[in-house]
């Protein structure tokens, strides 16, 4: 029976341009098995929202998305006494920027391989053009040293 209707699970995909689909998965069927409800927010930045939604979460990575989330959440929430979140990566990082801006809404968290900082993420990615592109930085392509032309 389902013992936990009061609880709401918020699963946010990585990212940002991915994108969350009612395609079965089977961590969320295991949760509504259990009783959780599950609530997956394609928030700005999101893959199936448009070009203009991709491109507007650069520069606005942790305001824009957050905001998108949060207000998902709310319009939701009204009818769960607890709301907990699960994701990673890019969800990972929502998830950090939510319970720190929101301590005393969200219950619980599990965060999956987040990227915390943006700095340290640049220097060991292997998709530090990505870290530029959300943060608006300029990106500088330098000449890979190639040991056939020295």
């Amino acid at each position: 029976g389902a013992t936990n209707l009061k609880t709401l699970v918020v699963s946010l995909h990585g990212g940002p341009h991915s994108i969350s689909t009612t395609a079965f998965r089977g961590d969320h069927f295991f949760l509504s098995q259990l009783g959780y409800s599950v609530l997956m927010v394609n928030y700005t930045g999101s893959l199936g929202l448009g070009k203009d939604s991709v491109h507007t979460i650069s520069g606005n990575i942790g305001d824009i998305d957050v905001k998108d989330v949060h207000h998902a959440v709310e319009e939701v929430a009204r009818d769960y006494q607890h709301v907990v979140l699960m994701g990673g990566s890019h969800g990972g990082f929502l998830i950090t920027h939510l319970i720190g801006q929101y301590p005393d809404f969200y219950k619980a968290a599990s965060i999956r391989n987040p990227i915390v900082n943006l700095a340290t993420f640049v220097g060991v990615s292997d998709m530090p053009d990505w870290a530029y592109w959300t943060s608006a930085l300029p990106l500088q392509l330098l000449q890979t040293p190639c040991p056939l032309h020295s």
